[in-house]
């Protein structure tokens, strides 16, 4: 079937048992039912945050396959699925590229299902570029052949379940578009075009423990203008929630 074309990105992991486990000159890692399980379950929880902050993709599923199934019988573990309701044009890193706009505005919704249930979560996500160090540390040479941005984006989740909008209380994650194991003791998530260590566990940091030149910049740059931005499109919201139809048009 696939070998017909498959428009989607398949991510096939080489998952070794007993036997080429023994075998591979790789990896002696075995992968029984149950590690697999704990990798699924691990998805499972970062799951409502996971597509937050991606710049393009828009749907993850999780599919099961026994042994005993055919292809056309696939089980769903887990589909997530990030629509927007309000999207800038063009994402910042592009603007940045292009000498443009410094920072926007975008409204999420993002859909979870296991397979027996569906829940969905709104988010508001506020993204600005460094005009500072930042900025001059991604335009310097060296900047420019690393590929640097100086983007920082901050989501707040909203909550919709009554007729006006409130920011609603989450376990602050800090994310390189992708969620890191490190919380950041807010109530809200932030992502930046961070260094990060070859796990991805940490932060980049300097030879005496400090956080990189870089990652420092963009904390005290980038993410620091884009909190004030974020406060600010939060405040927006909740008012026009709560604005009448004729006072909306004057936002």
């Amino acid at each position: 079937e696939i070998q017909k074309g498959y428009n989607s990105t398949l991510f096939r992991f080489p998952f070794r048992n007993d036997l080429t486990a023994s075998k591979s000159r790789i990896s002696q890692t075995i992968y029984g039912k149950t590690r697999v399980k704990e990798l699924c379950d691990t998805l499972k929880k970062s799951a409502p945050e996971l597509l937050l902050f991606l710049q393009h993709v828009r749907n993850v599923s999780l599919y099961e396959l026994d042994a005993n199934s055919n292809v056309n019988e696939l089980k769903c573990l887990l589909s997530v699925t990030k629509t927007a309701s309000h999207v800038a044009q063009t994402s910042l890193i592009q603007q940045f590229r292009l000498g443009g706009s410094e920072s926007c505005k975008n409204i999420f919704k993002i859909g979870l299902s296991d397979g027996t249930k569906t829940q969905e979560s709104h988010w508001i996500v506020t993204s600005c570029l460094g005009t500072g160090k930042s900025k001059t540390i991604a335009q310097s040479p060296a900047g420019r052949r690393d590929g640097l941005c100086p983007l920082a984006e901050i989501g707040i989740k909203l909550d919709k379940t009554s007729p006006f909008v409130y920011p609603f209380s989450t376990v602050g994650k800090l994310f390189c578009f992708l969620p890191l194991p490190i919380q950041c003791g807010l109530k809200f998530c932030c992502n930046g075009y961070f260094e990060v260590s070859k796990d991805r566990r940490w932060l980049k940091k300097d030879n005496l423990g400090k956080l990189s030149e870089w990652n420092s910049a963009i904390i005290t740059d980038a993410l620091y203008k884009c909190f004030i931005k974020a406060l600010l499109n939060l405040a927006k919201v909740t008012l026009l929630s709560a604005a009448s139809e004729s006072d909306k048009q004057k936002f």
